[in-house]
């Protein structure tokens, strides 16, 4: 029988070799409606069908954004946005969140805390119904970047080192929710999870952005809270971090880490063969076809190319999961993207 994108996906994260390198699809919203007018294709799903990709992602219905004086966007948690212009087209960045001013923990206790509750997850039983047969990821939790974009980078980072009662009761409201937000929709689905997803970037080009010690602090105590409650449910965990973490995989591994996206090879230190040997026996890789040099700038053979590369030095035995190494930009051309879901490429 055929072998079915949600089998070929466990295959990898067995560490086993798949058919094929199964594929992810990650892309900013402006470059997935460029190529559905390029493609001419009627929507999302026509379109991930023609880049046979392997994963659907699941997601439960959260509240509108909030418009704010001045065009800022506000979500439930308290992040803002503003719209700039970006490579010919609109793009929305972060502009000081709903907790930048607060100086005390009483301030932050005084805060209207969102719960899941927030969340729609009636929808859910029919997105696994759509997606029967693919692998499925849910959510979109964020325990640490996200704190710091309500509170303010400059405040956040501050406050882990000057008020740390400060950042370790954020951290855990953000845990919290998140914690409860997976166990609500393993409930909905019937525990039809594949993967879920934790997002975090605690890496620059160059390293760490954080000490270890600080890390060891706050973030993965609490991450792994989140990690046992997948594991409990047969779910992997997936960590996105943007940058060079490879001085951190070990405790992240520890943590209950079983996918690393999104392979930053631009980043000090994130060798994709070098990680593999290093790391491979416990990780599964996500990503690694790079959206700063080669999607933008090189041609539709050199983005094959590279897709070849990663397949061989990545999943020669298993464990990847071809994507790029983070959302498609409007940078990157429409003749690039398609070589990148190339399936004589990724076929290695």
């Amino acid at each position: 029988m055929p072998v079915t994108p949600r089998e070929r996906v466990l295959t990898t994260l067995n560490r086993q070799r798949p058919d094929r390198a199964p594929i992810d699809y990650w892309a900013e919203p402006c470059v997935t409606e460029r190529l559905l007018r390029d493609l001419h294709l009627p929507d999302r799903d026509a379109l991930l069908d023609q880049f046979q990709v392997d994963v659907r992602a699941l997601t439960a219905i959260e509240p509108p954004l909030r418009d704010l004086p001045g065009g800022i966007k506000e979500n439930f948690w308290g992040e803002r946005w503003q719209q700039v212009n970006v490579l010919g087209t609109g793009e929305w960045f972060h502009v000081a969140g709903a907790l930048a001013q607060a100086e005390t923990l009483a301030d932050l206790e005084q805060f209207p805390w969102p719960t899941p509750d927030v969340f729609d997850y009636s929808s859910l039983k029919e997105q696994v119904r759509k997606s029967r047969g693919y692998a499925r990821r849910y959510g979109f939790g964020d325990n640490f970047e996200r704190p710091s974009l309500v509170r303010g980078k400059e405040q956040f980072y501050c406050d882990l080192t000057l008020r740390p009662e400060m950042a370790h009761y954020l951290i855990d409201k953000f845990t919290t929710f998140y914690c409860e937000d997976l166990t609500r929709a393993l409930e909905a689905t019937d525990g039809q999870i594949d993967i879920v997803l934790l997002l975090a970037d605690l890496g620059t080009q160059q390293g760490l952005m954080f000490s270890k010690e600080m890390l060891d602090t706050f973030f993965t105590p609490y991450a792994a809270k989140l990690f046992a409650i997948a594991k409990q449910a047969g779910v992997k965990s997936m960590l996105h971090s943007c940058g060079s973490v490879r001085a951190y995989i070990p405790e992240l591994i520890q943590a209950g880490v079983d996918i690393l996206n999104p392979i930053q090879v631009g980043a000090k230190g994130m060798v994709p063969a070098e990680l593999k040997g290093e790391f491979g026996q416990s990780l599964c890789f996500h990503g690694g076809v790079d959206i700063q040099r080669t999607l933008p700038r090189g041609t539709p053979a050199e983005v094959r190319a590279e897709v070849r590369t990663r397949v061989g030095e990545l999943g020669y035995d298993g464990g990847y999961i071809l994507c790029s190494t983070h959302n498609l930009q409007n940078d990157a051309s429409t003749q690039n993207i398609v070589a990148m879901y190339d399936v004589d490429a990724r076929n290695g």
